[in-house]
This record gives structure tokens, sequence and C-alpha cells, in this order.
């Protein structure tokens, strides 16, 4: 009897070692030519690593289904815990560089879809399409905090995701340990005028043009030329012989290669997921807008000087998009980063500048080795190497 126990319990013990293996070894990642007649995102594109999924609660109670990788370092109890978080119109299927190295440094990485994003798309398509970011917030909280067990931890955003961070920060300042920004939206205030009141509840897409501005952006949205999604995405965008200073990355590598073709092979993929991400991607720019509305005397750009936690910002030299025209801002460094800088240190809150060269919009994508080394650090001692002193822009 005893010989019989000890039998079963080595293979309950190894098929839960052996599972615990399996999510934490990285995969071979890949995307299938679309097909209409299937899921896209849960049947035809492979992630870095092994995706699970969860049922969260926003405040108003809707349930989302949420798709994450949660990849633990082996061998290594009770590790630091790093959240990363996605940009708009991506996934977090391009941070497979930066969890490969977190993970080999001892760090376990989680890495959500936001709703209606990625994997968080096909089992959400019967939730409304309309939803803010502070409800996308409330969701991955009640993922991380209350089902995960992970009372504080890391988080990183890259863009969108940027300014999803600090939000996150104001609304559950006991849940973060340090916040890692990556080209981070929200880091400029932006005139009401540009964001009409009527549009928060619109669900038409013909009102998503919403401001001139952002009209040829947004097209790519929605966007079914695939030739003009590659260019565009690598830099190689030319209108009327002449390369448009602009684009997403500047190296081709998986994590760039993945993303770039998820976008492309979804045009031919399931109708109802490609509407869902190009209905979200562009009412994001709304969702991100009127979080820092300047005439807002309550707006979270106005709230940041309340954030404790240590800071790492990161952009690129070569950054295309910030700051926003109608921002009425022109030099990333002088107008942005500085007045940051120097704002959180006033409040007497560190922040890391780091400027990496040669590097664009993207670049954790750009510069994936300089980038996994500066997250470790950072994870590990709240510094990092050759920062940049704002004070001399």
């Amino acid at each position: 009897m005893q010989k019989h126990t000890r039998q079963m319990l080595i293979v309950i013990l190894a098929i839960l070692f052996s599972c615990f293996f399996i999510s934490c070894v990285s995969q071979k990642p890949y995307v299938q030519q679309g097909d209409p007649t299937k899921s896209f995102f849960r049947e035809q594109v492979r992630y870095p690593y092994k995706v699970k999924y969860a049922n969260a609660k926003d405040s108003d109670g809707s349930l989302w289904e949420i798709g994450y990788m949660d990849v633990s370092p082996l061998f290594k109890p009770n590790p630091p815990v790093l959240v990363l978080i996605h940009g708009r119109a991506c996934s977090g299927a391009y941070f497979g560089d930066a969890i490969t190295i977190a993970r080999k440094n001892g760090i376990r990485v989680i890495v959500p879809d936001l709703p209606n994003y990625g994997k968080s798309i096909p089992g959400n398509l019967s939730n409304p399409a309309v939803r803010s970011l502070q409800q996308t917030r409330e969701v991955i909280y009640d993922l991380i905090v209350n089902q995960l067990g992970i009372a504080k931890a890391v988080y990183g955003g890259h863009s969108l995701g940027g300014q999803w961070a600090l939000g996150y920060a104001l609304a559950y300042p006991e849940a973060v340990e340090k916040l890692i920004l990556i080209a981070p939206a929200g880091l400029e205030e932006l005139p009401a005028k540009y964001f009409p009141k009527g549009f928060a509840q619109t669900t038409n897409r013909e009102d998503f043009n919403f401001f001139p501005y952002y009209a040829s952006k947004a097209r790519l949205d929605y966007s079914t030329n695939a030739q003009l999604i590659e260019d565009f995405y690598f830099w190689r965008l030319k209108i009327q012989g002449k390369l448009v200073p602009m684009g997403f990355f500047k190296k081709e590598t998986a994590d760039t290669r993945l993303a770039t073709d998820i976008r492309v092979k979804m045009i031919e993929g399931n109708p109802e997921e490609f509407e869902r991400y190009s209905l979200t991607s562009i009412r994001d720019v709304y969702n991100l807008g009127v979080e820092i509305i300047k005439e807002d005397a309550n707006s979270i750009y106005k709230q940041y000087n309340q954030i404790n936690s240590p800071i790492l910002l990161i952009f690129g030299e070569d950054e295309p998009f910030y700051p926003k025209k109608i921002s009425g801002l022109k030099d990333l460094k002088k107008e942005m980063i500085k007045p940051f800088y120097v704002k959180m240190r006033t409040a007497g809150c560190p922040v890391n500048v780091k400027l990496y060269t040669d590097s664009g919009h993207f670049p954790h994508n750009d510069k994936p080795e300089l980038f996994g080394n500066d997250l470790v650090s950072f994870v590990k001692t709240a510094k990092v190497a050759e920062t940049a002193n704002p004070d001399d822009f």
C-alpha cells in the first residue's frame, strides 16, 4: 500500500512538474494564413510562450476573458514579478525577447493581452466593443492581484501601455513596486476640442474619424493592404518615391516578424475578430486622449506627482509619434521628457531616463538585448547604466 502511494505521488509530482516546465519554456511562434471560418487568435496564432486564459471582472461587473503568458524562472521560489502591458493596436506577442531575458535572470513575467486585443479578442466578442482604459486596469488588477495572488509587482508598459501603467499606479499604488515606461503615451496634454463628448458612447466606425490629424493613421487600423502594412511596420513606406520617416520596427527579429505577420494575416482571418481589433485600435486614441485633456483639472496627467514608485523611462532617439502635433509641443526631450522628470523629482519620485540610439517607437524591439539587460537591472536594483540627464536637455 505504501509502495503504491509513493508511486502515485511520484506520478502526480511528475505531471505537475511537466505542466510547470512546459509553461516556462519558449515555443516557436507562428501565424497561419487567416481563415475566416476559424478563430484567428485562438487557432492560427501561437505566441512565444504558452497562453493561459482566465475570466476577470471590471467594476461594472462585466466579465472579460483574458489571454496571458505567465512565465516563471526554473527552480527559483518567490521570484520578483514583472507585468508587461502592450501598446495600442498590438498584443503581448512582441515581448518574447524580454520574457526570455527576464526569465533567465530569475524574474517571473506576466504578459496579458488587454480586453479586445490579441488573445483577449475571441472570448469577448459578445462583450461591449466600448470600454475605457480604466476598465481594462480593473480587469488586469482582478487577474494579477485577486486571482494570481500577486499583491505587488513591477509594471511595465509600452506606448498606450505606458499611460496605462501610470494610471494603474494612481489607481492601485499599493500594487506597484516600480514602473517601466517604454515610449509611453501620456506625457503631454491634448486640447479638449479634439475629443467630442458624444464620441465616448458611439460604436459606429464612421464616427471614429474624429479629428483630421489622425485621419490618415486611422485608415491603417482598418487597412487590408498587406504591402502597405508591411512597409509601414518596417520603416519602408514611400509616398511619391520618398521614404516616410516613421514606422514601427527598425529591426527584424522573431518578435517583430510575429507582430507584423499577425497584422497582415489577420486581414484574411475571422472578420469579427478583425473588426474588433480595428475598432478598438481607433477607439483607444480617444480613450488615451480623454485621460490627459488639458482643460480637465482631474486628468491623470495632473496627478502623476502622486506616484511614488521608482520609474524607468525609455525612449528611442528616433521616436516618430511623440509629441503629437495636436499637443502643440515640438521637442520630445525638452518639452515632454524634461518636464516629467522635473515634476517627478520635485515630488520625490526618482526617474531613470534612457535614450536608445537608432531606435524608434519600439525601443524594446529595436534593441532587445539592451532593453532586456536594462529591464533586469531595474527590476532588481531600481537602477540602470548610462542614463541621460534631462537637466542637460
